[in-house]
């Protein structure tokens, strides 16, 4: 299916969805992540709520994942209309790796309220508006994390201690400790790769929907 310019595929949990995820580079979490799959193993174990997810496909994803309005017209319009005819709940949570991962903490942090939670792997914290070098610029994004008078509710992170955005994920999760924040943080031993983000889907899945998070 289509919403607006973009590709999306829907999944639908085996049972009435408690929650709903935004998934950026949906066809690859879909196809080489497995995310379905994953999130239907937990299920069947007893250890998560049964989530819809929305795997949502970028046309130009070098522009749209670096604080690109079309992006926040997706997230919080386009979507959600989509989905209103659905029934269930609103896609509440936004997932994504490397460029998708920065997309999904400035989303969480720009829009607390429409996604309270948010998991980030490898996150290409090395971005500021406007720029386009993933291993020189600037971290925009933690110096907004540091200042802003409110965060997420939650948030997973995730990074490969082989990656050159180890240092800056672990300043970025550094100022989310300093800010009290409400996170969990993960280090794999391997690269900025789907390795390394299919070694950590069940965790951040758990760090997100997991059924123990219902009873707190």
């Amino acid at each position: 299916m289509s919403i607006g310019r973009q590709r999306v595929l829907l999944y639908e949990p085996p049972e009435n969805p408690r929650a709903c995820l935004l998934v950026f580079d949906g066809i690859a979490y879909y196809r080489l992540g497995k995310l379905a799959h994953a999130f239907e193993e937990l299920w069947l174990a007893g250890r998560i709520a049964p989530i819809r997810i929305v795997f949502s496909e970028p046309r130009q994803r070098e522009r749209e994942y670096r604080f690109d309005p079309g992006l926040e017209r997706l997230a919080l319009d386009e979507v959600p209309a989509v989905l209103s005819g659905l029934g269930g709940p609103a896609c509440g949570a936004v997932w994504g790796a490397s460029l998708g991962g920065l997309a999904a903490l400035w989303l969480a942090l720009e829009h607390p309220d429409a996604f309270p939670v948010a998991a980030a792997q490898s996150p290409a914290l090395l971005a500021v508006p406007g720029g386009s070098d993933a291993h020189a610029d600037s971290e925009w994004l933690l110096g907004r994390y540091r200042e802003a008078a409110r965060l997420p509710e939650r948030l997973s992170l995730q990074v490969g201690l082989l990656e050159w955005l180890l240092p800056s994920v672990r300043r970025f999760t550094a100022v989310l400790a300093e800010r009290g924040a409400v996170h969990e943080y993960h280090e794999y031993p391997s690269g900025h790769n789907w390795h390394t983000w299919r070694l950590g889907l069940e965790t951040s899945l758990l760090d997100l929907f997991g059924v123990d998070l219902e009873e707190d």
